[in-house]
């Protein structure tokens, strides 16, 4: 059942279905958003048509229109990067290597390989998978990689490819990409080889019963790439410039990510409005550190989304543009970083900085298994203001030493994972 303060509407080309705060209702129209009827006889009968009927042939449509057939296998290559987006960590990995990206997701899929070793085996395994999945299977067969890899570890497509080669000599490696407390498809996972942040995310995934092979514990590609790329680029810079980080968690629709959790975005906005009454308050450095970059029309819609909550508090949302890693340099010249869940306070342990998440609702799905000195789950301004200060106050080396066995749980960082990576595929 849908509240009143809720709407429902299909995306702009009618194929995807989102619930959304009435708040931002006009935001979406404009995008070209529709809205579903308010009866429930026609809502359901709009929803069975567009999502259930006409879906698949939009799709397909889109592919003929906007792919290019190439009548050839593709080359043979030493190892496919499975799904292109967040392909750029791999590829920094696999620069020297002899390597193929594949589009796994209909709408990005631009090349079509189209040839008779491709079709001879999607038909052979007509009934037994879906197209896509016989697609992507057919062209890891003429590939004939040593490895499949990604860096999107909760595609349930990924999953699926990986039990289709589950007797095959390639090696499937998947790679986490964010924290994933609240996933409900983990009983669809299969990863026969998985590198995770840290020992806590081997024991949550041993705790749901995920079909895994082989954990490899060996911190985030992205947080250690990335830390890298900034010490090189910028060799001076004042690690102490920002007194608190605030980390940016717009949520755009409510039926995706912890849809289960009622006051889910009430809650990011609550953490957003004490941290800039507190700056005020006793006068500290912030800065509010956007999650979408200057170049991307949804961050129209994050200021849209802290207005609600900030209301009439004077607030600047720091973005850079793509490329610059702008939050990352923003935790690596701050004291103390904030925010709800986001993989960001995870990945502050990377870069040795202090952090605080506030788990106001205290939910079973967000046990990070964080230190109780970075965790708050009273919702009081008063235990904020306290909490924030006490942390600011403590000796950064004492803290560290004091936490360091806690936060390894978390985040092991005392190793290469991109050598670690390169010495396990070749």
């Amino acid at each position: 059942m849908i509240k009143k303060n809720k709407i429902e509407l299909l995306n702009e080309n009618k194929t995807l279905y989102f619930v959304i705060d009435k708040y931002f209702k006009n935001y979406f129209l404009k995008k070209g958003y529709k809205e579903l009827p308010k009866n429930l006889f026609l809502k359901t009968l709009y929803k069975f048509i567009y999502l259930k009927i006409l879906r698949f042939p939009k799709l397909l449509f889109n592919i003929l229109k906007n792919s290019k057939f190439i009548f050839n296998n593709p080359k043979n290559c030493d190892y496919i990067i499975y799904d292109d987006v967040t392909k750029e960590y791999i590829e920094a990995v696999l620069k020297e290597k002899n390597y193929f990206v594949m589009a796994t997701r209909i709408e990005r899929i631009n090349n079509f390989y189209f040839s008779k070793d491709i079709l001879f085996y999607i038909l052979k395994n007509i009934f037994r998978r879906s197209f896509k999945q016989n697609y992507l299977a057919a062209l890891i067969k003429v590939i004939s990689p040593k490895s499949v890899i990604t860096h999107i570890d909760n595609s349930v497509d990924f999953s699926i490819t990986s039990r289709i080669f589950k007797n095959d000599k390639i090696k499937f490696i998947a790679i986490q990409n964010a924290g994933r407390e609240g996933e409900h498809n983990l009983d669809k996972f299969y990863l026969p080889n998985f590198y995770v942040f840290g020992n806590h995310y081997k024991n949550y995934y041993e705790s749901k019963n995920v079909e895994v092979n082989k954990f490899y514990i060996t911190g985030s590609l992205r947080a250690n790439a990335i830390k890298k790329y900034l010490e090189n680029k910028n060799k001076i810079y004042d690690k102490n410039k920002y007194d608190i980080c605030l980390i940016s968690e717009p949520l755009p629709v409510l039926n995706f990510d912890f849809k289960h959790i009622d006051d889910y975005t009430d809650i990011k906005g609550k953490v957003a409005k004490y941290t800039h009454l507190l700056c005020k308050k006793n006068n500290l450095n912030l800065v509010f550190s956007g999650k979408y970059f200057l170049e991307n029309p949804d961050r129209e819609f994050e200021k849209m989304y802290y207005k609600k909550f900030l209301g009439e508090l004077d607030f600047n949302i720091s973005s850079g543009r793509g490329g610059e890693f702008s939050s990352y340099f923003n935790i690596m010249q701050s004291k103390l970083i904030i925010g709800v869940n986001s993989t960001l306070l995870q990945e502050s342990i990377v870069f040795k900085k202090k952090f605080l998440s506030c788990n106001f609702f205290d939910h079973e799905d967000f046990n990070l298994s964080f230190p109780d000195e970075c965790t708050l789950r009273s919702n009081s301004f008063e235990d904020f203001e306290k909490k924030v200060m006490d942390i600011l106050s403590e000796n950064e080396k004492k803290y560290f030493e004091r936490l360091s066995d806690k936060f390894e749980y978390i985040m092991r960082t005392d190793i290469d994972i991109c050598k670690h990576l390169l010495e396990s595929i070749e």
